[in-house]
């Protein structure tokens, strides 16, 4: 009695051969198939030539003619149904019946012959492609079992062989037991490993989202781009910094979107590479709303871009002011003492003024008189003006309407020949300020402005701006060749060739600051320099 497992192996083995017997048999009966519809095809083809040969022979004229011929086949030759007819002498016929023409007599002597479409080599090719394919599978049909028998069943009865040996009578039955629980293990082990990839898809998940936030909470500008140049990050005050939109992902950097864009464009395009690292600062605007920025560029080794960009404005103004404050204090030093030593001299000359004018009452002498000791208490006023320059001012100054301040413009304009443009209606507002330090300030600036240019016109105006009073200089000159706050330094002069001590545009700095407003500076459209003394507005007036 054979076993089980011998028996299955060898169903196995009958089955496949019956499947593949009757797979051929079935290609064999297509291809007899193919044959005889050849046959009926070319018996009905033949038929048909026959048939419409006498119908066009019948249709002609006593007298056939080729033309007459033509015009009666011509729908058969449109449609395709006849490939060709001809109307030939009979001494031709035979020569045309061996080539396949069929023929048909159309009197006096003439006969009619067609050719029929062919059948092309499609039926040809079929019935080659279908006698291969028969005996593709009839081949299969004799090796299959073979095969069967050496690498799947026999290798198989062997196994089963040595599992009897062990187990006898249970071989079928433990190869089974065995199989359902590798399945059981597999499946298992699948349930394992998709629960494995959802907890670490999980994390990784959690782990991008706190770096996202971390990196959203950044003041300071993040970017990312990977190798090819392209954005993949960005944060959002990169985003408010340089104008990104959710459509630049990536694509590469917007170099022409703005002024931030085309400068870091150009930091970006000075390398790169493997370990690529650069640290630089650039610069924005040019007067109220500059900007300091620093950057920061590193490059992986893989290629990918980070850069960071941080406004340091702030330190970089408290350094500014720390310096000026250093070069200011040390100038307050010095005006304490020269304002002291001036006082003691202006306070001499004053005495003997009034000692000559006791000796001499004639009129002119005194006019002289008068002149000199008006002249001396200006020059006592602008001493004791200066004297606070290097420390906090403790008094900010006297409360005016904007039309007694704006009166300075009128003494400057007066005493060094500058075009003056005042607004016509100032309005009921007031400042708080000193007019000795006003004229001193746009006095610095006019000054400065002839001297850039000698002859041009120097054009000086005063005009409230929104909740400033705003004084303006104007000049034909070659411009700006450095920034307010390298131009505003103490000791700093682009003519100390000159015998200039570069203290003017500091001192005026200076003045502005300690009546809370600022001074500005920038290139004038169509050529020279603008300087601006902004001062804020008090509250309006009370009415009386």
């Amino acid at each position: 009695m054979k076993r089980p497992a011998g028996a299955f192996a060898m169903g196995v083995e009958v089955l496949l051969g019956l499947l593949i017997g009757a797979a051929a048999v079935a290609v064999l009966v297509a291809l007899a198939l193919s044959l005889l519809m050849q046959g009926e095809l070319k018996s009905e083809r033949a038929a048909t030539g026959e048939a419409l040969a006498t119908l066009f022979a019948s249709r002609l004229p006593e007298y056939p003619t080729p033309q007459a011929l033509e015009e009666t086949a011509s729908p058969s030759l449109i449609s395709g149904t006849v490939d060709e007819v001809l109307l030939v002498p009979g001494s031709a016929s035979d020569s045309l019946v061996e080539r396949g023409w069929i023929l048909s007599p159309a009197g006096r002597g003439m006969w009619v012959a067609l050719k029929m479409p062919g059948s092309g080599g499609v039926p040809v090719l079929l019935t080659l492609g279908l006698a291969l394919l028969a005996a593709g599978v009839l081949l299969l049909a004799a090796l299959a079992p073979a095969y069967m028998s050496r690498s799947v069943t026999g290798p198989l009865r062997a196994i089963l062989a040595d599992v009897d040996r062990y187990l006898p009578g249970s071989s079928a039955l433990s190869a089974s037991a065995s199989f359902g629980d590798l399945v059981r293990q597999l499946t298992e082990r699948d349930r394992d490993l998709a629960r494995l990839r959802a907890e670490a898809e999980s994390r990784a998940d959690e782990a991008e989202e706190r770096a996202a936030a971390v990196v959203a909470s950044f003041r300071s500008a993040v970017l990312a781009m990977d190798p090819a140049g392209a954005l993949v990050l960005w944060n959002p005050s990169a985003e408010a910094l340089f104008g990104l939109t959710p459509g630049d992902a990536r694509n590469p950097f917007p170099a022409d979107r703005g002024e931030a864009c085309g400068k870091l464009a150009r930091i970006l395009e000075s390398g790169g590479g493997s370990g690529f690292q650069a640290d630089t600062e650039m610069e924005l605007g040019k007067r109220d709303g500059r900007r300091v920025l620093s950057v920061s560029v590193a490059d992986s080794r893989n290629g990918f871009r980070a850069i960071l960009v941080t406004d340091v404005t702030a330190l970089r103004n408290m350094e500014r002011r720390l310096a000026e404050e250093a070069a200011m204090a040390g100038l307050g030093a010095v005006s304490a003492g020269v304002a002291h030593e001036m006082g003691n001299t202006l306070c001499a000359l004053s005495g003997f003024i009034d000692l000559l004018a006791r000796g001499h009452s004639d009129r002119r002498t005194a006019s002289i008189l008068a002149e000199a000791r008006l002249e001396i208490e200006s020059a006592q006023r602008m001493i004791s003006s200066f004297k606070g320059l290097g420390s906090p001012w403790e008094k900010p100054g006297e409360r005016m309407s904007v039309s007694s301040a704006v009166e300075s413009c009128f003494r400057v304009c007066s005493d060094t020949g500058a075009v003056c443009r005042l607004d016509p209606d100032p309005g009921p507002w007031e400042v708080v300020a000193d007019p000795v330090l006003i004229q001193r300030c746009l006095l610095n600036l006019v000054r400065n402005a002839q001297e850039a240019m000698p002859g041009s016109p120097v054009e000086v105006s005063a005009a409230v701006e929104g909740r400033e009073l705003v004084f303006r200089v104007d000049d034909r000159g070659p411009g700006l060749p450095a920034g307010i706050d390298v131009l505003g330094m103490p000791f700093y002069s682009t003519r100390r060739e000159d015998g200039h001590m570069g203290m003017g545009l500091a001192i005026s700095r200076r003045i502005a600051s300690l009546m809370g407003g600022s001074l500005s500076a920038m290139d004038r459209q169509g050529g020279g320099a603008c300087f601006e003394l902004h001062l804020p507005l008090a509250d309006r007036p009370r009415k009386e």
